[in-house]
């Protein structure tokens, strides 16, 4: 954390097989902080996606 601009981030796992999107809380931007993903095993590929929360960004993977 503290890595990226802003106060505060918003989250999403990003599943690069499906394009499917999973929100995550937002979280403050200091310190450290674990994420779990949605899913484990064969066959789940997940990807982290911090955005700041202040930027308005939305989902991965979606056109904007």
């Amino acid at each position: 954390m503290g890595k990226i601009s802003g106060g505060s981030v918003k989250g999403w796992w990003y599943n690069p097989r499906t394009g499917s999107t999973t929100e995550i809380e937002a979280a403050p931007n200091q310190g450290t902080r674990e994420f779990t993903c949605p899913s484990e095993g064969f066959g789940s590929e997940w990807v982290l996606v911090l955005d700041d929360s202040s930027k308005s960004f939305g989902a991965p993977g979606r056109k904007r």
